[in-house]
């Protein structure tokens, strides 16, 4: 018992020495991530240009106010010409601090001008622009300004005061990139953070319009050990882009800013993806599965590549860019989006199963003129009066749906910003895989399989047609009649045999 007591003595005693011991230990420090000097960093490129001519070429896009270049590393399989070849564009560095942001991209770049495969493949089908620095002055401390918030829709607001961000704008409008990832991350060696991807913590606006994309790098950094927050889903609530009075605590509030990647989405309908990266060894893997992407067939899509193709979808249509080659869809594309608020477009409703009648206008003028009585004979009768339009193949066609009415989308303007000039797609979205096409038409003319002026089929998902209408070829107003017979079986309704 005696030496129990004593014991007992002895042991606030040993307590009290380790916590003294740890009041007085010194406070373990940061340390910075190691990078080199903005001037060492475009030496160090050119370097690997030196060493990869066919696979790096270093663009100075500008200079900083303190005389510093502001350099895109254009990756690419230089023995292939750039026609049918997508752009990725991938920048960091924005808040100069954000040191692993920019050691994670230098490593990217390595990777892709090696010898592995995947980087071989991707230099073949994607143009990837690399920005690892485009604060160059802030990284050396020596000033720099906003590069990140500094946006309006429309572009860089007082850029004067905001070059580098000028300098990035100008990348933008001039690649027009199908992907635009923008990596954020950490200051310190022995710092880490959440790490999250297609989630701006900053703006509301800033996401993915193909959520399955960030989905996807998140689960490849996920299998290579590291961990997602994922925003609201984490969180448990549901994201609001403005306030919910007497709610605000179940929502989960962002505010609706613009930022460099809002801006990428805005103009050339951009899959935007900001990242917050804890570790440079998870930006380089989200980032490798970002750009295998690129690589692969999207749901939907009849090319590879990122799946972009598609800016417009009202009931069961849906318009996309025209085009068989990469530059072709994105000229297309970012036309299209620009002028997105001229056009309307819709099915006939009810929709009737085995049968469909998509409509398309260009101009809001021929919307008002076609569409101002919405009931399907009067449309009908109005398209007929169009020159290029065969009305009584139209008509012929409306005689054997049971469809009532021709449902459009309202356009955003009264007027059109000009014609269409770089073709468009038509898709029609049927439920059903096995579906056998019987009749199609574009304007009540018959048109053959065509890549660039006719229609293609593709299943899984459902039966896809889409009807390509060529540059010179589009109208103020379009009609397509489509027939189709299928072989499976769905109910509808529940009878008293059904008990």
């Amino acid at each position: 018992m005696r030496s129990i007591h004593r014991l007992a003595g002895v042991v606030p005693l040993i307590v009290l020495a380790l916590i003294g011991g740890v009041a007085t230990a010194a406070k373990p420090p940061y340390t910075k991530v190691v990078l080199p000097t903005p001037a060492e960093i475009v030496e160090g490129l050119k370097r690997w240009q030196q060493l990869h001519p066919r696979a790096l070429r270093i663009d100075t896009i500008a200079k900083t106010p303190k005389g510093r270049p502001i350099v895109v590393c254009r990756v690419s399989d230089y023995d292939l010409p750039d026609a049918d070849k997508q752009v990725a564009l991938i920048t960091a560095c924005h808040v100069a601090t954000e040191r692993n942001s920019c050691s994670g991209l230098l490593r990217l770049a390595q990777w892709l001008i090696g010898d592995d495969a995947l980087a071989a493949e991707i230099r073949r089908r994607q143009v990837v622009l690399i920005m690892p620095c485009n604060n160059p002055d802030g990284l050396a401390g020596d000033g720099g300004s906003d590069v990140y918030m500094c946006w309006g829709f429309e572009g860089v607001v007082d850029p004067d005061k905001h070059p580098e961000a000028v300098a990035l704008q100008r990348v933008i409008d001039q690649y027009r990139p199908e992907v635009h990832a923008d990596v954020h991350g950490v200051w310190f060696t022995e710092q880490t953070m959440w790490e999250s991807t297609g989630i701006s913590w900053a703006s509301g606006l800033c996401r993915s319009y193909l959520p399955e994309i960030p989905r996807l790098m998140d689960q490849a950094a996920e299998e290579a050990g590291f961990l997602i927050t994922s925003g609201e889903q984490s969180a448990g609530q549901v994201r609001a882009t403005a306030p919910v009075p007497g709610a605000d605590h179940h929502y989960y509030i962002r505010h609706a800013r613009v930022n460099d990647c809002v801006y990428s989405y805005h103009t050339a309908h951009t899959i935007s993806i900001t990242m917050e990266s804890g570790f440079e060894q998870s930006t380089v893997v989200r980032l490798r599965r970002l750009l295998r992407i690129g690589n692969e067939r999207w749901r939907g899509e009849r090319y590879r590549g990122y799946p972009t193709n598609q800016v417009a979808c009202w009931t069961s249509m849906a318009l996309s860019a025209w085009g068989t080659t990469a530059a072709e869809r994105r000229a297309s594309r970012v036309e299209l989006w620009q002028k997105l608020g001229q056009l309307s477009y819709g099915c006939a409703h009810p929709e009737p199963r085995g049968t469909m009648m998509a409509f398309v206008c260009t101009d809001p003028a021929a919307r008002a003129r076609v569409f101002a009585d919405q009931k399907l004979s009067p449309v009908v009768e109005k398209l007929g009066a169009e020159k290029h339009i065969d009305g009584e193949a139209v008509a012929a066609f409306a005689e054997t749906t049971p469809a009532l009415n021709a449902l459009q989308s309202q356009p955003m303007s009264k007027q059109a910003a000009g014609p269409i000039e770089h073709g468009l797609a038509v898709r029609l979205l049927i439920p059903y895989t096995d579906a056998k096409i019987t009749h199609l038409r574009l304007d009540g003319h018959e048109i053959a399989e065509s890549d660039t002026d006719g229609y293609h089929v593709r299943r899984r998902p459902g039966t896809i047609v889409e009807v390509a209408i060529p540059p010179g070829k589009v109208r103020a107003v379009h009609v397509v009649t489509c027939a189709y017979q299928t072989k499976s079986e769905r109910h509808a309704g529940f009878r008293p045999s059904d008990w």
